[in-house]
C-alpha cells in the first residue's frame, strides 16, 4: 500500500515537471479565478447566505461545501454553478442549518417542491412546446430556479413569464442564457 502511494507521488511529480515552466502556477492561477468568480456569482444570486460556500474546482466538476443558514440556498447552490460554461457537474455537500428533519415535515416540504417544479415544467412545455426540454427547472422553497439556453431574449421574457405565473412559485432565480 506505501510503495502505490510513493509511486503515485512520484508519478505526480513527473507530470508536473513535465509540463512548460509556469505552465502549473498558470493553470491554477486560471483555477481560482474561476473558483472567486463562482462564489461571487452565488453570493450576487442567491444572497448573503451563500458567502460561506466554498467551491473548489478539479477539471470540469465543482465542489460545494459549507454551511448556510436556508435550504433554498444550499440546493439551489448547484443550480447557479452548474450555469457556468466551465462546469459539466457539481456535486453539493453543502449543509443547511434551518433544513426540517423528517418528523418537523422534511419530505412534505420537498413533495410541495416536486409538485411546483412539475406545474412549471407542464406551462413552459405548452408556452415554448419543444424549446422547454432545453430549460432545467428546480424548485425550492418557492423559489423556481430557470437554468439552460434559449434562442433569444422573447423566448426568454416568455420563460420568466411563464414559470412566475405558475402557482406555488413566489420567485424566479433566472440562470438562462440567451444563444443571440
Amino acid at each position: 500500500m506505501r510503495l502505490k502511494t510513493v509511486r503515485g507521488i512520484v508519478l505526480a511529480w513527473v507530470a508536473l515537471l513535465s509540463l512548460p515552466a509556469g505552465a502549473t502556477a498558470q493553470k491554477t492561477l486560471e483555477v481560482r479565478r474561476l473558483e472567486l468568480k463562482i462564489q461571487e456569482a452565488l453570493v450576487a444570486r442567491l444572497g448573503e447566505d451563500a458567502r460561506p460556500i466554498q467551491v473548489a474546482l478539479n477539471g470540469r466538476k465543482a465542489f460545494l461545501s459549507g454551511t448556510v443558514d436556508e435550504r433554498v440556498t444550499q440546493e439551489l447552490a448547484k443550480e447557479v454553478v452548474l450555469s457556468f460554461d466551465e462546469v459539466d457537474s457539481a456535486t453539493n455537500r453543502i449543509e443547511a442549518r434551518k433544513t426540517p428533519t423528517i418528523a418537523e415535515g422534511q419530505a412534505f416540504l420537498e413533495g410541495q417542491d416536486v409538485e411546483v417544479e412539475f406545474r412549471v415544467n407542464r406551462a413552459m412545455s405548452a408556452a415554448l412546446g419543444k424549446l422547454a426540454k432545453a430549460i432545467n427547472v428546480e424548485v425550492v422553497d418557492g423559489v423556481a430556479s430557470l437554468r439552460g439556453p434559449v434562442p433569444d431574449a422573447t423566448t426568454h421574457e416568455l420563460a420568466v413569464t411563464t414559470a412566475k405565473g405558475v402557482a406555488g412559485v413566489r420567485q424566479i432565480l433566472d440562470l438562462l442564457k440567451r444563444l443571440s
